[in-house]
């Protein structure tokens, strides 16, 4: 079973860079949290996330966030993900550098709302293969989200966000979205057998995904000041992939 965990984490978690222009420099502080990918009970890979301090970009705030994904030889992924975002999560720029079956690539994509424009840049290292090229949104009054970033729209949308309602993501380099159709109180069980209180919200990808690959997900968030996702399950052909957090060591 190949699957790539991007579609996975894709409505789940975050990233870390600076950028000048159209250049990104990777600054990697330390990582901050982490989390285990299950299926069947067994663990299949391993999910690292960082999310900046605030800091003022071209005179407004702006965050770094990052996700750094590594899999076992079943679904032979590894990825970095990054985006640096505004204030309530749009993206303005994100980048992917991704290895799936041994061809690595890294794709760059830039966000020009007033313009309503999408620059995008790809190439494979060592193979001198480039693309350049851009074009038009779909939707001149959408603010995009990459599907990282998406998990910090949420939480810190919990309270004033009203399901059923769409949110604008861009995924498999073009713009779409997902439908959050509900947001209710609820427990969770923990790695270590205890019981958290946590929101629990239920949607639906609306893209299509690789076959095997169910469209439902439940995000588990803490009801508590932290907002930290608990847990996130995604139903599978045959049974589900579970994301926890990574016990301490």
């Amino acid at each position: 079973m190949k699957v790539r965990l991007s579609v996975i984490v894709g409505v789940l978690i975050a990233s870390i860079i600076a950028f000048a222009g159209e250049k990104a420099l990777i600054t990697n502080p330390p990582l901050t949290r982490g989390y285990d990918v299950l299926y069947g009970g067994y663990k299949i890979g391993k999910i690292d996330l960082t999310r900046s301090q605030p800091y003022v970009y071209e005179g407004r705030p702006v965050t770094e966030l990052e996700c750094r994904i590594e899999s076992s030889a079943i679904i032979e992924h590894k990825g970095l993900y990054q985006s640096i975002v505004t204030g309530d999560y749009t993206v303005l720029y994100l980048l992917s550098d991704v290895s799936t079956g041994g061809e690595r690539r890294l794709d760059e994509y830039w966000f020009d709302y007033k313009n309503e424009k999408i620059r995008f840049k790809s190439r494979i290292p060592g193979k001198g293969e480039t693309s350049n090229r851009q074009y038009d949104f779909n939707d001149a009054s959408a603010r995009y989200f990459d599907t990282i970033s998406l998990i910090f729209r949420l939480r810190d949308g919990l309270d004033t966000l009203k399901a059923p309602f769409y949110i604008p993501v861009f995924v498999y380099s073009r713009p779409d979205s997902i439908l959050i159709e509900s947001i209710t109180d609820d427990l969770v069980v923990m790695p270590d057998g205890k019981s958290a209180s946590a929101k629990h919200v239920g949607g639906k990808i609306l893209f299509a995904t690789y076959p095997g690959i169910g469209d439902r997900f439940d995000i588990f968030i803490s009801d508590d000041a932290d907002r930290m996702p608990l847990k996130a399950v995604m139903q599978m052909a045959v049974g589900k992939i579970e994301i926890l957090p990574r016990a301490a060591n």
